[in-house]
């Protein structure tokens, strides 16, 4: 018998997979994503840890601990009970190419937060009602994090009311970005009424180089008592436009 050839075998393999690719993984509570692919949101959820994901150590609810990851989530709604184990609805720290896409986020005192990666894309995504219990509050949170898309993302509905403390709302906050660029990005409603001193920014960026916005909005921001309001923050940044 002929032994087949390594080409062969390879072209085989490949064709194999084009027949028969990885099929996605579907997503109905909170997580931990250890292996590359596509999952997929499948009802709306809380985002509140069981005790056990505590004691793991959970960093967010779709807690991403790997390369090359995709979360659909499909048109639904990941949600907190305002409870001290909401985290944030996905983290990601330390991996590449990461995409998050067709996701609603609520009541929750962080969205997304993806820190000290390469290449990311967060499209059709909306954040609403954050920082309705805690101290502060982001939309979407990126640190540390080189080649960066936001497409498409709603920030709307976000109310701090905590009493006797400092308070923080963010809509979008970008700090030590590189290479980022923004297409389409509505941010609105962003209310501050507690008695406290407050600090609320529509859209954040931090020590960043080479950042491009396209059709940013940010409108009807409001604050009670003295609070800070800015809707545009740019600090130590370079290229921007």
């Amino acid at each position: 018998m002929k032994k087949l050839s390594m080409s062969c075998v390879t072209l085989c393999a490949c064709f194999l997979l084009l027949l028969h690719p990885t099929q996605a993984q579907n997503i109905s509570a909170c997580v931990s994503i250890d292996s590359p692919g596509e999952y997929i949101v499948q009802q709306d959820f809380f985002t509140d840890l069981q005790d056990d994901q505590v004691k793991q150590g959970f960093k967010g609810c779709i807690w991403i601990r790997s390369d090359n990851v995709i979360i659909d989530g499909a048109g639904y709604t990941l949600r907190c009970h305002e409870t001290q184990q909401c985290r944030p609805a996905i983290f990601s720290s330390l991996f590449n190419n990461i995409t998050i896409k067709n996701g609603n986020f609520e009541a929750t005192s962080l969205g997304v937060q993806l820190q000290g990666g390469d290449d990311a894309k967060i499209q059709n995504c909306t954040f609403r009602k954050m920082s309705n219990y805690a101290s502060a509050g982001v939309g979407l949170f990126i640190y540390s994090f080189t080649n960066v898309i936001i497409e498409n993302v709603n920030v709307y509905d976000m109310t701090t009311s905590i009493v006797g403390q400092k308070a923080q709302q963010f809509g979008i906050s970008i700090i030590s970005g590189i290479n980022v660029e923004i297409k389409n990005a509505i941010i609105k409603n962003i209310y501050c009424l507690n008695t406290g001193p407050i600090l609320c920014v529509g859209f954040q960026l931090i020590g960043c180089r080479n950042v491009v916005a396209n059709n940013l909005s940010i409108s009807d921001m409001y604050s009670q008592l003295a609070a800070d309001i800015i809707a545009i923050n740019v600090d130590s940044c370079a290229g921007v436009s």
